[in-house]
């Protein structure tokens, strides 16, 4: 299933296996409950702006208290380079071990924002958008996909 392009592996494969539908439905059928006292929106570029205070925020969500070395091993499970060497733990379906991606594929580079280093155009990008459009029509939902950011109570 290798490809030589972003534009060859996004048209020959993402598009026709229904990602986007599948992305954008997975954005439509939860942000109606954003707001539900069991549900946490996260987004990665927040996250990776502010890695602890993310975990923070998780810990508070989850009304749990960490101790220090438990802290410790959190921040560092969860840092790009812990997942970037070991890269195996996020290639596979459970425990199948089915791949999905040749080794190293999932976790690149740790920065928000490279798409177009990783071969993303304007046409794809278009593309992708107006499907998101299609699929979830809250603007407010897309926005917040695109660019992370706190999800306050007045933006409904």
């Amino acid at each position: 299933m290798r490809k030589d392009s972003f534009p060859e592996f996004y048209y020959e494969v993402l598009n026709d296996a229904g990602f986007n539908a599948m992305l954008f439905g997975f954005l439509a059928a939860w942000w109606p409950l954003r707001f539900e006292p069991n549900v946490l929106f996260m987004h990665f570029a927040d996250m990776k702006r502010d890695h602890n205070g993310a975990l923070n925020k998780i810990a508070s969500f989850l009304e749990i208290e960490p101790t220090e070395s438990q802290w410790h091993a959190i921040q560092e499970y969860t840092s790009f380079n812990w997942m970037k060497q070991h890269d195996d733990k996020f290639s596979s379906i459970g425990d199948l071990e089915v791949p999905i991606l040749e080794t190293g594929a999932m976790i690149r580079k740790g920065q928000v924002g490279s798409a177009k280093e990783d071969g993303m155009n304007e046409e794809i990008s278009k593309h992708i958008y107006a499907i998101g459009k299609e699929i979830c029509s809250d603007p407010d939902a897309l926005t917040w996909f695109y660019k992370g950011g706190d999800i306050s109570r007045q933006s409904c």
